[in-house]
């Protein structure tokens, strides 16, 4: 039995096993709660295995909710004299308003007999749906731009279009670039879980050798590149190139308004015997700490 005669939506129809689908749609797990790919393939680290996971009880108001972000963050503790005035450290935060958004990812039309034909195809279809619909949230999470009214898109405003976050400028090559950006952190004793690279970036320190053309390679792999980062590295096509992110990811959230919705239309197939599945959820995301996060150039600006 396959996951979608399981979940009623295919049904044994006549003896010779052709399949009946019923128009219609389920709950299903959000993106973040979902099970094992259908297909076997190597796992990758992801953005989302950094992000922190936010609850949608919190401040929700209709399709809106509300959240404190922490601006300023200026450590003046110390030890005082008796008779001196006490120290005051100075923690700045603001209240942010914003809403849910809708991420939906369609088949286009699918013959009809592919359910008699192709018992599992729909599993593998079903899950690469839900796979695709979480590279463009992932893409968003990091450089969403918010609404636009003339794409009639509504992404994320995602991490690098956040005002507040630190900025590490390129600085004599990638290896020092990527240090410095590491020791913002560590100069001010603040925690980092991860880095996001484009995979151009993770390519380029694989490839580095010891006297730049025909020595030993600097990193003996991925773990060897994490380990001399102090943390795990997740790759996205979604990272503008020219760009990495490293921070604190667990002050960003992702916020999952409940399960998420595949939906089955077989309204066409009186017209031309056609039917299309749907994956589709509503997610909210918010950056608490902009200070918590990173962003570096890893090439060169041009003069």
């Amino acid at each position: 039995m396959t996951a979608l005669q399981e979940r009623g939506l295919v049904h044994a129809g006549s003896p010779d096993g052709v399949k009946a689908l019923v128009s219609g749609s389920i709950s299903v797990p959000n993106l973040l709660d979902a099970g094992d790919p259908v297909e076997i393939h190597a796992p990758r680290r992801t953005l989302l295995d950094l992000i922190g996971r936010g609850s949608p009880r919190d401040g929700r108001v209709g399709n809106e909710f509300s959240y404190m972000r922490q601006t300023t963050r200026t450590n003046n503790a110390a030890a005082i004299a008796d008779g001196e005035d006490k120290p005051t450290s100075i923690y700045t935060f603001g209240e942010v308003t914003d809403h849910y958004r809708t991420y939906v990812n369609k088949t286009e039309d699918l013959p009809y007999r592919y359910l008699a034909d192709y018992e599992r195809l729909m599993d593998v279809v079903e899950q690469q749906l839900a796979e695709d619909m979480m590279v463009a949230i992932e893409q968003d999470i990091l450089s969403g731009e918010g609404p636009d009214e003339i794409e009639g898109t509504d992404a994320f405003v995602g991490i690098l279009e956040t005002a507040g976050i630190q900025v590490q400028v390129w600085a004599t090559d990638l290896l020092t670039t990527l240090s410095n950006a590491k020791h913002k952190f560590i100069a001010q004793e603040l925690p980092f879980n991860g880095w996001v690279l484009n995979p151009t970036d993770l390519q380029t320190l694989e490839l580095m050798r010891e006297d730049g053309a025909t020595g030993p390679f600097l990193f003996s792999g991925r773990s060897a590149i994490e380990d001399w980062l102090g943390g795990p590295v997740a790759t996205s096509a979604g990272m503008p190139t020219g760009n990495a992110l490293v921070g604190d990811f667990t002050q960003a959230e992702i916020i999952p308004l409940g399960d998420d919705e595949l939906v089955v239309d077989t309204g066409k197939r009186t017209t031309n015997n056609t039917f299309l599945l749907m994956h589709e959820g509503r997610y909210g995301f918010r950056v608490k700490k902009p200070g918590a996060f990173v962003q570096v150039e890893t090439i060169e600006p041009e003069e």
